[in-house]
């Protein structure tokens, strides 16, 4: 309730949203429920849309624009821009637009971003996937049927729904490709989403929690999954991005343009 009020209160500093995210992480951890919740509710809150438009942006970054080249041309201008009081003041306005025409979601994912790509996955990755390969049958465990199951639904399962899902959001109108994109890019994507960790481990452990073989042929399926996505997914891309392709205006699989 106190996030909805925030959200509604129009508050856009991401610290608020921050603090009170850690009593919510805390109160679900004790409560029973699995904390990656209070994470998912936590987002839902934040503030999607920006304190400015585009079109204020714009208004703004010409008036600062037009102040920062009439101070260069004043006398007391000095050799170094930012030793002058009126150049610092009007560059921390630039940097104040900046942040304005970007939500507090998007400045926080931007943030965060490298955190969780080069050091939270890397971590979780190496603390969870846990497959005791010596004492592994591999050859017998690549038949199991958990295996074979989650392999089946992380490529072409993934495949399937993001491509089906998305050519039925175009088709009615809900979305449409962004500029430069084609259905061939879009289709290379969706075999990517085949790469599975984070989300597909954290379901893997919840399902087979008390059975470790069975934990062992899901993460045995999610590793070899992620395998043939990336190989799928980048070859499929690099055909699709080749200069021939783009400049002739075709794509190496284009079924889903007519």
């Amino acid at each position: 309730l106190v996030l909805i009020f925030l959200n509604r209160g129009g508050i856009r500093h991401v610290l608020p949203y921050a603090v009170i995210g850690i009593f919510l992480w805390l109160a679900l951890l004790k409560s029973g429920i699995h904390a990656t919740v209070a994470g998912i509710i936590l987002a839902l809150m934040i503030p999607t849309r920006p304190s400015n438009t585009p079109l204020q942006f714009d208004m703004r970054i010409r008036e600062l624009k037009q102040a920062f080249l009439a101070t260069t041309l004043s006398e007391d201008c000095s050799d170094h821009p930012l030793s002058n009081h009126s150049m610092a003041a009007i560059a921390e306005e630039v940097e104040g637009a900046a942040k304005a025409v970007q939500s507090p979601l998007q400045r926080l994912e931007h943030t965060l971003s490298p955190w969780v790509t080069f050091v939270v996955i890397p971590l979780f990755a190496a603390a969870n996937v846990g497959i005791r390969f010596p004492t592994l049958n591999i050859v017998q465990m690549m038949v199991h049927p958990v295996t074979l199951g989650v392999i089946i639904g992380l490529v072409p399962g993934k495949f399937i729904g993001i491509t089906g899902m998305s050519w039925l959001a175009v088709k009615a109108g809900i979305a449409q490709l962004p500029s430069g994109v084609r259905w061939c890019h879009l289709l290379g994507a969706a075999w990517l989403g085949g790469i599975g960790f984070t989300m597909a481990l954290f379901v893997s452990q919840l399902a087979f929690a008390g059975d470790q073989t069975l934990l062992e042929a899901a993460k045995l399926g999610i590793l070899i999954s992620s395998v043939i996505a990336i190989s799928i997914g980048l070859v499929w891309l690099l055909l699709a991005t080749k200069t021939r392709y783009v400049q002739s205006g075709n794509c190496p699989i284009d079924f889903l343009s007519g």
